[in-house]
């Protein structure tokens, strides 16, 4: 199934960078963008799909990523935006 598929729970892509861990994957920040939250995307044919929804310019109406896959970048921040 494509990285887009979408079924089930949404959110957006709000955010694409480079991450080294591991080498060569993607970060992919969803929801809001001040809360830093992401998932980390290291597979070569969704890292082509997030790329190519990326290029298009806006946010991305993506897959929810399952909680065990979401990371923060500042724990801080997401309890004081609550």
């Amino acid at each position: 199934m494509s990285f887009f598929g979408l079924s089930g729970d949404t959110t957006f892509m709000v955010g694409v960078e480079d991450h080294d861990d591991p080498p060569g994957s993607l970060r992919v920040y969803v929801g809001h963008r001040y809360k830093n939250i992401y998932c980390i995307v290291d597979d070569e044919d969704a890292k082509r799909d997030v790329l190519r929804a990326w290029g298009h310019g806006g946010h991305v109406l993506m897959p929810l990523p399952p909680a065990d896959r979401l990371y923060c970048a500042d724990p801080e921040a997401v309890s004081h935006a609550t």
